[in-house]
């Protein structure tokens, strides 16, 4: 570690007011986090006045085609891509004012994961102000075609007993000399030396902040471990907004700190004339666009012989589909890189690489079936429009990862989606509205609730 990391109070600065931005939203899905009652609510609130730079408005993980008609189901209506409810429009929200007979709600599953005793309750807290920190709740409304109904990771709704659950130091100072190594690395795959690039980190000093703070707490008389719990908090949130960025002639590449790199090519990349990827190109062609790029960038991207590549829209992503089905399921949604192509031009104009390399695998944990946690989200747990109605019309379930910068633990979830009535997206010309209901898929009684702020309590 270089000296920017060594001493907190000597390198962490006060906060550039260029960080204080809002995030972009990604424009087909919107979020209502259910906010738990938690001890660091005060913190929260505290720290929201930090917001994220987005340089770019980055598109959800493609899924793959499930063509495996006999893959394993956990035996639930979420499984199986629709549930079993007639035609009508048996979701309806409550929210859009339309009347919905909620029916009563059954107390949540008595499940026994005793023989697991030993694991450790994981923290989920989440210091990134757009980021999951839940031990489950999370409702977004999101757009879609039908055609991405058919369309799934690796899980497929595979009978798994354990899944892994992994700790992000990326909310640590961070190791900017790692991430300069890091940077360099990616440069040199890509054929640029490091005579070729300046490379600048917004690491930024807050002593100042710190003691200001810790000052207008004394005053105001609050409790000293009060005053540091939002120190802590408010230095993790900026530690983990530092980003490194290295440019060249004609390319840039910003990596953050949970080792996700983002390089942008200053004029768009010409595909060899054989490939097209124009509106015009067919599937195949632009499959055959997905799989030159994943052998072109293969140096980038370290994967082996094995790679699942999925054209979409606008480019797509290639992933190491290697080993068992649980690495491919954190190879596809932690280890991967998309490639972004203007369908306009047919040019390669940036790639986003996602790594592992800020997480420290804590163990493997048991896991919810898709079928359990759907009977948690339908249980008396929730209230009102947090519970899923019970003749809710699933339309798809899926198995997920998040591993983004601010959080201290990346586990997996269910998402839900929902068919909805929600008229968000009136004249986007998606095929259906849902609403997806995300949970963790890690029992709660390993989640460690008091430093949850995002929790699954109604």
């Amino acid at each position: 570690m270089n000296d920017n990391g060594k001493n907190l109070l000597e390198k962490i600065t006060d906060l550039d007011p260029e960080l204080i931005a809002g995030a972009e939203k990604k424009p087909r899905r919107i979020s209502n986090l259910f906010i738990g009652i938690t001890s660091g609510m005060a913190t929260l609130a505290a720290a929201a006045l930090i917001a994220v730079a987005v340089n770019h408005n980055l598109p959800a993980k493609p899924p793959i085609v499930d063509t495996n008609s006999s893959a394993p189901s956990s035996g639930t209506s979420s499984d199986s891509g629709a549930s079993s409810s007639s035609g009508s429009d048996s979701a309806t929200d409550s929210s859009s004012g339309k009347s919905s007979v909620q029916e009563p709600a059954s107390d949540p599953p008595q499940l026994d994961f005793s023989e697991y005793s030993y694991l450790p309750k994981i923290s989920t807290k989440n210091y990134s102000v757009t980021g999951y920190g839940s031990g489950g709740g999370l409702i977004d409304y999101e757009g879609m075609y039908l055609w991405e109904l058919d369309y799934s990771s690796p899980w497929k709704g595979a009978d798994l007993k354990t899944m892994p659950v992994y700790m992000s130091d990326s909310t640590e100072i961070p190791d900017l000399d790692r991430m300069y190594a890091r940077v360099k690395e990616i440069a040199a795959a890509l054929g640029i030396s490091e005579d070729k690039l300046t490379i600048t980190d917004t690491y930024h000093d807050m002593t100042d902040t710190i003691e200001q703070h810790r000052k207008w707490g004394e005053e105001a008389g609050d409790p000293p471990e009060e005053i540091e719990a939002l120190i802590d908090r408010m230095v993790r949130q900026v530690m983990s907004m530092v980003e490194v960025e290295a440019v060249g002639e004609g390319i840039s590449i910003c990596l953050n700190t949970a080792y996700e790199a983002i390089i942008d090519f200053d004029e768009p990349i010409e595909l060899p004339r054989e490939y097209n990827f124009s509106n015009s190109a067919t599937a195949e062609e632009k499959e055959a666009v997905m799989s030159y790029l994943a052998e072109r960038y293969k140096a980038l991207t370290g994967y082996g012989d094995s790679v699942s590549v999925r054209p979409e829209a606008y480019g797509g992503y290639v992933y190491d589909a290697n080993g068992d089905i649980t690495q491919q399921i954190v190879n596809y949604w932690i280890n991967s890189t998309d490639f972004y192509i203007d369908n306009n031009t047919g040019k390669l104009e940036w790639i986003r690489v996602q790594s592992d390399s800020a997480l420290e695998n804590l163990d493997n944990y048991p896991i919810l079936t898709s079928g359990q946690a759907e009977a948690i989200l339908k249980s008396n747990k929730y209230d009102g429009d947090n519970r899923m109605p019970a003749d809710a019309n699933i339309l798809k379930t899926e198995m997920v990862y998040y591993n983004m910068a601010g959080s201290t633990a990346v586990i997996p979830y269910y998402e839900f989606y929902v068919e909805s009535d929600k008229d968000y997206f009136s004249s986007s010309g998606y095929d259906v509205i849902c609403k997806v209901y995300t949970i963790a898929a890690i029992p709660e009684e390993f989640i460690d609730m008091e430093t949850t702020d995002y929790g699954v309590r109604a």
